[in-house]
């Protein structure tokens, strides 16, 4: 027996009543039951914003998400609500298909970590930022600018594609993009963008004394403190289904290319 567990965006109302008949077609039609708890799969509706929550509050369950869009964009949707029957008759558990990918850690100076599934911005939107970047703990460049986003394959489509960022499917390497660097004859930073080799691990340290802002998947992270901070790749893991055949370089064409 298949169980299966939802997350809604909270905001739209109106699933309240869409849930519990999508859960009867799934019974009726499937033999899958709700499961809270222990769900073998996770229904996610609502927006890719939903997808990055739903992923981070419930990964340790160690169930895949699928989301079903109920948002604008919906880069990483296997269907639309509007399309729950097309769903349920083709849903087959034993076939699906796992996208796995592993999170991002940012850690700071005193070993307090976070997690993302995007992206880490260190950043100051109203003054120059002055920093310097190491990989591998040797000391690779320095930076005046608003800052920089160091990004996971699976997050190189959002915000870091947005400032220039390259788009890579590689899940063991990161990718460090520029936020408006300085470039004149006094500042030339090395690069605008940067891709890891696997196992590389990315230092930022803050130079300058002035207030920044810290964010994983654009959600600020209150608990880290200092001025030196490093990203790696994580151990944690967690996983996409698919019903429909799945390539990463399509869903990128549909997402920025077709309707």
């Amino acid at each position: 027996m298949i169980r299966y567990s939802f997350y809604k965006n909270n905001r739209h109302a109106y699933l309240k009543s869409i849930l519990p008949e999508f859960g009867k077609k799934l019974l009726d039609a499937k033999g899958m039951v709700y499961d809270e708890k222990h769900p073998d799969i996770i229904f996610v509706f609502g927006g890719d914003g939903t997808l990055l929550h739903a992923v981070k509050d419930l990964y340790k369950k160690k169930a895949p998400f699928m989301l079903i869009n109920d948002g604008t964009l919906g880069f990483y949707k296997e269907y639309d609500l509007k399309e729950l029957d097309k769903l349920v008759a083709s849903f087959d558990f034993d076939n699906l298909t796992l996208e796995r990918h592993h999170f991002i850690r940012l850690q700071d100076q005193y070993s307090h970590e976070s997690l993302a599934c995007n992206e880490f911005l260190c950043a100051s939107s109203i003054r120059t930022l002055n920093f310097a970047v190491y990989v591998n703990s040797s000391y690779f460049m320095e930076v005046h600018g608003s800052g920089v986003c160091i990004s996971s394959s699976f997050g190189s489509t959002g915000y870091n594609h947005s400032l220039g960022g390259t788009l890579f499917t590689d899940d063991s390497s990161l990718e460090l993009t520029l936020i408006a660097p300085i470039r004149n004859k006094v500042y030339h930073p090395l690069v605008s963008s940067l891709v890891t080799s696997k196992g590389d691990h990315i230092g930022i340290e803050v130079l300058n004394d002035i207030e920044y802002d810290l964010a994983g998947d654009m959600v600020d992270i209150p608990a880290m403190v200092g001025k030196k901070f490093s990203v790696d790749v994580a151990r944690e893991t967690f996983a996409i289904a698919h019903v429909k055949p799945f390539s990463p370089y399509q869903r990128m064409r549909k997402g920025f290319i077709e309707n």
